[in-house]
């Protein structure tokens, strides 16, 4: 061997700082603890892991309180078990630097013998742990928040699947019921039962557009939308209808950039957080304060934020709700958004999940701050828009065009149920009515006569064919019937990719027979006129 590699050439001292580099290099230290004498001797870094300098030595007391209260004992323990039978111990525990600030530190020890099998010393190293703990930190919250988006993208998938198929059972009843009150007698008695089932189902129909609104796939009408404006309207509006009579504070900054949203769900998303606020209140007692403002994020920023990952980085405008209520532990706060969860003693639990889908809907991100008896913060950010915001209603078309009656139209639905109820509702209104069950269906009898149909209504959801691929085979027979889309799910997302296309409507089931007419009255009078704008409108 070389002799600059023989160890026997080498002093004391040498080893001693080639003992001071390792430590140094894989931040470390080691003890021998004399238990007897009751002192102990450090080498290394030990000093450093506990934020002392290494030229002042410090008793076993002060190293024992320098151990978090909640692992002190733990180190204790295992020492004392080690001790009294045992021969070795390793354990994590945070220690509190001088400072205040907290560090992770893992450390392995044996007890040493006598010959007889007292123990006499323990001697053992401790390492530095904090990067490899901040990195599991790391680990758990990324895992946690990927948990979080498949629970929410799952819980969103069923709830959208749903609302549409029950959707579909509620247009079957409605349309009959329809059906039953043009052939009906005029008996009040009968009419108002009839009555009360288009009211219920009706009902239905709101909560399965609440579902819809969770999956993230309710109907949007987007403009520009001034957030303060909105905010402060709603928190007139609801002042003297909460619960509770809270103290209703606003703090709405003025000339924030627009925000691209559709204004009645960004009016329900507000409504439904001042109703969770107030109803977190007690009786005649608390505060919520409403506030808006912008913000610009990171990448950093929005990663934190549930619904934030794959945003864009930039100015984000947000609305805020602050109460003094009682508060959320952290077991409900993870299940505040899920369908159904409610804390309250009655309820459906689906205000914050609309929430939910409708800020997913809108590209935002939610942020949550709550702690028990402490009150909740909800902040909602939506990206900011380069344009102005618009302030005056939309408007729509007159639906009173009257229609070509005796014309044909082509009925394509998977549901027998439906097919049959809206063929009975058209031909009561004067058109003849030929139907088809699904797209394959539909495209065999329009090929045979593209001009004796005056308008289609077809559903987008159908096994063989969509009702997407539908459409467009239809276009190429010919490119101006004018069609009627309709389906359990909402508006802006089925019927958004033929925006371009023209003589376009969009009807949401369930629907009235008086809402299948005023909307088919409209796609004619559209088609008649020339008109390429899309309708989108909910059926109502």
């Amino acid at each position: 061997m070389p002799e600059s590699c023989d160890d026997r050439h080498t002093t004391g001292d040498e080893n001693e700082e080639r003992a001071r580099m390792a430590f140094d290099a894989a931040r470390m230290g080691a003890f021998d603890y004399d238990l007897a004498a009751d002192r102990t001797k450090f080498f290394g870094n030990f000093h450093s892991l506990f934020g002392w300098p290494q030229d002042r030595q410090h008793s076993n007391l002060e190293f024992l309180q320098a151990i978090h209260a909640d692992d002190r004992q733990r180190m204790v323990s295992q020492a004392t078990l080690a001790v009294e039978g045992g021969s070795s111990f390793e354990l994590e525990y945070r220690v509190v630097w001088p400072d205040g600030s907290l560090h992770w530190i893992a450390q392995k020890a044996t007890v040493l013998r006598d010959q007889a099998g007292a123990p006499v010393r323990m001697v053992g190293v401790a390492m530095d742990i904090d990067d490899r703990k901040r990195a599991e930190e790391e680990r758990e919250r990324l895992d946690a928040r990927v948990q979080q988006a498949q629970k929410l993208e799952t819980l969103g998938t069923l709830a959208g699947g749903v609302a549409h198929d029950f959707n579909n059972l509620l247009q079957a009843i409605l349309g009959n019921t329809s059906i039953i009150r043009l052939r009906a007698d005029s008996s009040a008695n009968i009419q108002n039962s009839l009555e009360q089932i288009e009211i219920a189902c009706q009902r239905a129909s709101e909560l399965t557009n609440q579902l819809l609104a969770y999956a993230g796939k309710g109907r949007l009408v987007v403009e520009a939308v001034d957030l303060s404006q909105l905010a402060m309207e709603m928190s007139k509006l609801l002042e003297s209808s909460l619960p509770h009579k809270p103290r209703l504070q606003g703090q709405f900054t003025p000339g924030l950039p627009a925000v691209g949203g559709d204004p009645t769900q960004l009016r329900q998303v507000v409504m439904n957080l001042v109703i969770n606020a107030a109803e977190s209140l007690p009786e005649n007692n608390g505060v919520i304060r409403l506030s808006t403002g912008a913000v610009e994020l990171s990448a950093d920023d929005l990663s934190s934020l549930l619904l934030g990952n794959g945003l864009v980085t930039g100015t984000y405008v947000y609305f805020e709700v602050c109460d003094t209520g009682c508060g959320m532990t952290e077991e409900i706060r993870s299940k505040v958004f899920d369908p159904f969860f409610t804390t309250k003693q009655s309820g459906r639990g689906l205000g914050l999940a609309a929430v939910l889908g409708i800020v997913r809907g809108h590209r935002g991100a939610l942020q949550v701050h709550s702690e028990a008896g402490s009150g909740t913060v909800f902040r909602v950010l939506f990206p900011a828009l380069g344009t102005s915001a618009i302030n005056h209603p939309a408007t729509y078309l007159d639906q009173s065009r009257s229609h070509r009656a005796a014309n044909t139209i082509l009925v394509v639905d998977d549901e027998p149920a439906i097919r049959n109820s809206a063929k009975l509702l058209l031909e009561s209104l004067g058109f003849s009515v030929v139907t088809a069950s699904d797209g394959l269906d539909a495209l065999e009898i329009f090929r045979t006569g593209p001009a004796e149909f005056c308008a289609v209504l077809l559903d987008l959801t159908m096994p063989n064919m969509s009702g997407a691929e539908a459409f467009h085979e239809l276009r190429k027979l010919r490119a101006d019937v004018p069609i009627l889309v309709t389906s359990g799910f909402s508006g802006r997302e089925p019927v958004q990719e033929f925006h371009e296309t023209g003589r376009v409507g969009f009807i949401q089931k369930p629907y009235r027979g008086s809402e299948l007419k005023a909307k088919l009255l409209e796609v004619l009078g559209r088609a008649k006129q020339g008109d390429t704008e899309c309708v989108v409108t909910n059926g109502s």
